[in-house]
């Protein structure tokens, strides 16, 4: 990140001038109908940057013998690291975040069996969380089930008072502070933005010796997170969304005090320490009846995902990641979108009858906003967004209950005016009927 980053309006002047059109920075593009793209989907997969995905041909073009370096890979946790305040040896390269929170359930139910942490029993995660931070918890609980020390999730119900997730978790934490043995949250949750203070939440999961996992998919690359003030077992964050990147990779921070204890899920020679061998290239080698020289690498290598990097998703979050570091100023993007959302905040606050955002504090990358009282069913809220779609080229995403709505630093106040205006318009139809 740089102190003065080059802003989204002078990149969008750039790239219209050069009579090409720019799908990042103006996102309004011509399709082959001739209709404008209103884009609001962020969370759910980045537009790539017309360079990202030049980075990505020209990867495809590379001929077998050229494969992604170790110095790509270097950089990527280099970057990564600079986002989040950690250290490049503290960053592991793994196919999802779903991996690598599946590899913390792991090595936490593994300990357990061993007779660690067993009087704690519970996992807490939100109600509605994100599936990927999920199913790995949920997994375990079924394996241990029938073992001496069964664990079961701890799930923290929607806030009913408007006091938000934050005031929530920390009254569960208080309440089974001797029950819970991991807590697994995101900055926000993901269908509306609400947010989760973990500032807050992480001195207490320290005090009461609670591992703090942290899913920061929709958190990294778009506001502030430092670790070392966290201080969490793991965080990790798919690279798909706010680092801009394509689908396909995760980069997850690992405590380096858990290095020794912890095992990575994938089993592999590049998470060895090779400067003793093997040698592929000798006669026989290094292969004994134990298998080949176990020693592992001494950082967050270790827990790297297996084969070999891939030779097109990692330059491309090379290039992704260089342009959020030099383009976004994560201590001042938040006031930026909140001006770039004002169309849409003002229309909700005209309009309480119809949809409500959280009451609570919630960032403005991601908006969430349900039907007040449930007025519209699910089907249909998805057939809205379906209509949104077909017929006027904006895409927004249904989650939970909630339209979200996630802009980026490029989206103009003229692609909100034209959003809330076709919005309520085909909102008013449903409306009308009721």
């Amino acid at each position: 990140m740089v102190e003065n980053p080059k802003s989204f309006e002078e990149d969008r002047i750039e790239s219209t001038s050069c009579g090409g059109c720019n799908p990042m920075f103006d996102p309004n593009i011509n399709t082959s109908s001739g209709r404008d793209v209103i884009y609001l989907n962020n969370a759910g997969q980045a537009w790539l940057d017309p360079d990202v995905q030049a980075v990505g041909r020209e990867s495809v073009n590379y001929p077998p013998f050229v494969q992604p370096s170790a110095e790509i890979s270097s950089k990527i946790r280099q970057s990564f690291a600079q986002l989040i305040q950690a250290q490049p040896k503290e960053i592991a390269i793994v196919p999802s975040t779903a991996f690598a929170i599946t590899m913390a359930a792991k090595n936490i139910l593994r300990l357990c069996e061993k007779g660690k942490g067993h009087e704690r029993n519970k996992i807490l995660l939100l109600q509605d969380q994100m599936c990927s931070a999920v199913y790995p918890w949920q997994g375990i609980c079924d394996e241990s089930e029938q073992s001496d020390y069964p664990l079961s999730l701890h799930i923290v119900p929607y806030p009913k008072d408007g006091s938000g997730w934050t005031d929530a978790v920390l009254s569960h934490l208080s309440a089974h502070a001797n029950e819970i043995l991991v807590a697994c949250l995101p900055p926000l949750h993901w269908s509306d933005g609400a947010i989760v203070d973990l500032s807050q939440i992480d001195p207490v999961c320290r005090a009461n010796r609670i591992l703090l996992v942290i899913d920061a998919t929709q958190a990294v690359g778009i506001m502030p997170l430092n670790v070392q003030q966290l201080q969490p077992a793991m965080l990790a964050c798919s690279i798909h969304k706010w680092l801009r990147g394509p689908s396909g990779a995760s980069l997850v921070y690992i405590d380096k005090s858990l290095f020794e204890t912890w095992s990575p899920l994938d089993q592999h020679g590049r998470s060895r320490d090779m400067k003793d061998g093997p040698s592929w290239e000798s006669y026989p080698n290094e292969m004994t009846t134990k298998g080949y020289p176990d020693k592992f690498l001494p950082d967050a290598r270790k827990f790297d995902g297996g084969g070999k990097p891939n030779p097109i998703i990692l330059p491309m979050l090379q290039k992704s990641l260089e342009q959020v570091l030099e383009r976004v100023n994560l201590h001042t993007c938040q006031s930026q979108l909140r001006t770039i959302v004002n169309p849409l905040l003002t229309w909700i606050t005209a309009n309480p009858d119809r949809f409500e955002m959280p009451k609570s504090p919630h960032v403005y990358h991601l908006i969430g906003i349900r039907p007040t009282d449930g007025w519209l069913s699910v089907t249909q809220m998805l057939k809205i967004a379906k209509t949104l779609q077909t017929d006027h080229q904006i895409f927004l995403a249904v989650r939970c209950g909630a339209f979200r709505i996630s802009p980026y630093l490029n989206t103009t106040e003229h692609d909100m005016n034209e959003f809330v205006r076709i919005f309520d318009g085909v909102v008013t139809k449903f409306w009308s009927g009721r």
